[in-house]
């Protein structure tokens, strides 16, 4: 249990909360091992990102999803998506550092960043616009880091409505971020 937070001690609410938490543990666990079992499978990094991308936008409820490799050139190719369609590849092929996206801003800071409501940030509104008529209301990119501490690439993932990720579902995320 995390922070020390025990059931009987925390509010309804968040007793609900954690009831919920301690009950998708083992699930995530099991997904989690299926995802490295199939990944140790392939040496295809695209493949690899791919795969972890779907895995963890359904482990933390994400409706649509993104990654992009970095290039030898320091920008973002799209690679794969979930939920978007194939347009959002052709729309959005490369992101450059200096782009409004947040997948771009997460590369700049090398580490992750979450906006709970793109409507309401005005350096995210260009990007946010385009991706509302996707569908998307909230966004997070977080890097993936390579053994040696390098980012290889960026997953983003995104939410229909108004989003913070759970201490849980941030977990997940620096788990299938490390490869």
């Amino acid at each position: 249990m995390s922070g020390g937070t025990s059931l009987a001690s925390a509010s309804p609410s968040r007793q609900r909360s954690l009831g919920r938490e301690w009950h998708t543990e083992p699930d995530d666990l099991e997904s989690l091992h299926a995802l490295s079992l199939r990944l140790a499978a392939t040496d295809d990094l695209s493949v690899v990102l791919d795969d972890t991308l779907r895995t963890v936008g359904k482990l933390v409820g994400a409706k649509l999803g993104t990654t992009q490799r970095l290039t030898s050139d320091e920008t973002l190719a799209m690679v794969g998506q979930f939920g978007f369609g194939e347009a959002i590849l052709a729309e959005f092929p490369v992101i450059g550092l200096g782009d409004c996206s947040v997948c771009a801003a997460a590369l700049r800071s090398k580490s992750r960043i979450a906006v709970p409501d793109l409507r309401a940030e005005p350096k995210f509104y260009k990007i946010g616009d385009a991706l509302r008529s996707y569908g998307a209301v909230a966004a997070v990119s977080t890097p993936v880091v390579g053994s040696d501490g390098r980012v290889l690439a960026m997953f983003s993932l995104y939410w229909p409505s108004e989003h913070f990720p759970s201490d849980r579902e941030l977990r997940l995320l620096d788990l299938c971020s490390e490869l």
